[in-house]
């Protein structure tokens, strides 16, 4: 939900439902799912499928108007108990997470207080005026990165040390492309195991960049290199349910 919420309101969507009509930001949610499952421990006899179907259901329908900016509130609060368990365990299991780290990256993106019209965003969040300065000090989205990784009351530092790599190169790839353009470049990857550097390559030419995006350098290496294909490992270190599906 968060994930959408931040990616769906820089993208221009208003509500959760108006986001997961776009075909892109559905292939992304279950590649969510996807990095997320294998590290959950659900309780004995609860399907996880079965469930996310049900999240799916909820999401699409257009009675139920979450708007994305509502579900954008406290995203500092809200971070730690839906995304950076799921990062931590497929971290310690070795295994690539790049919806994950796009999640994250849509996060510091969001915070800055600018959508990608060149628009303000009216952030709500408790950490809203320390979020901003710190996005504002900062010059480059790898700059910007680095200086919200380095809050320790959000980010374990092991987790952010980890982080930091992957998450710089999702942000240099939304920053350049956009929120639908870097959800896509996430899906394609997954699917289809497209040599990255080949497929960013592709991305760069064929996308126009947004007109706020001179503080973020063009496409000169490959964003997500490191990401490579998505292998699922059954052995991966288990988490609890609560949150980590639904990222409310």
């Amino acid at each position: 939900h968060s994930a959408l919420a931040y990616l769906g309101y820089l993208a221009g969507p208003e509500t959760i439902s108006d986001t997961v009509a776009d075909p892109t930001f559905t292939a992304y949610l279950h590649q969510l799912w996807a990095e997320i499952m294998p590290v959950v421990r659900a309780p004995q006899g609860f399907d996880l499928q079965i469930y996310a179907q049900a999240l799916m259901e909820r999401y699409a329908n257009p009675k139920i108007r979450h708007r994305t900016w509502q579900i954008a509130m406290d995203g500092s609060q809200k971070l730690p108990q839906r995304l950076l368990g799921s990062l931590e365990a497929n971290i310690a299991a070795g295994k690539p997470v790049p919806g994950l780290c796009l999640a994250v990256a849509a996060w510091m993106y969001y915070v800055g207080g600018i959508d990608q019209t060149g628009q303000p965003i009216d952030v709500k969040d408790p950490m809203a005026e320390k979020l901003r300065a710190i996005s504002d000090a900062s010059t480059t989205p790898a700059d910007k990165v680095a200086a919200l990784l380095s809050l320790s009351e959000i980010f374990p530092a092991e987790l952010a040390e980890n982080l930091k790599a992957p998450v710089t190169e999702a942000a240099q790839f939304l920053w350049a492309q956009g929120a639908r353009q870097a959800a896509l470049q996430v899906v394609t990857l997954s699917r289809a195991g497209v040599g990255t550097e080949s497929l960013m390559q592709s991305l760069c030419q064929r996308s126009p960049r947004p007109a706020h995006a001179a503080l973020s350098p063009p496409c000169t290496r490959s964003p997500m290199a490191r990401y490579g294909r998505l292998r699922l490992s059954p052995n991966a270190r288990p988490r609890l349910l609560p949150l980590a599906l639904t990222g409310w």
